[in-house]
């Protein structure tokens, strides 16, 4: 199992796990090319995202979920009452798909 702080803090706060080659990033309060810049730091590429998993719909982890789940076709895990916040938050770089938004409870 790899466990990487990408960004934690009022600046941004994103993590990515990746077990038995399934990557997850949890939160995504980071810019998309603070992200790429990242994985290329680490050796990684992109396509190691499967799923995103958010915490909570604060501006500093969710930023660009939108973003990443919409360029790279990656699924949100949340829940319906996170979804309903990101929905509203004016600050996503981007908004996430409708058949991209996962709910969990």
């Amino acid at each position: 199992m790899k466990f990487i702080c990408l960004g934690s803090g009022s600046s941004g706060n994103c993590y990515y796990i990746n077990a038995d080659g399934y990557g997850i990033i949890i939160d995504m309060g980071i810019g998309l090319r603070g992200l790429k810049k990242h994985f290329r730091d680490y050796g990684l590429n992109m396509g190691q995202i499967n799923s995103i998993l958010v915490t909570h719909d604060h501006t500093d982890h969710v930023k660009s979920v939108g973003a990443l789940s919409q360029d790279f076709h990656v699924p949100v895990y949340t829940s319906q009452e996170v979804h309903n916040g990101m929905d509203r938050n004016c600050l996503m770089t981007k908004k996430i798909k409708a058949e991209e938004k996962k709910v969990i409870t």
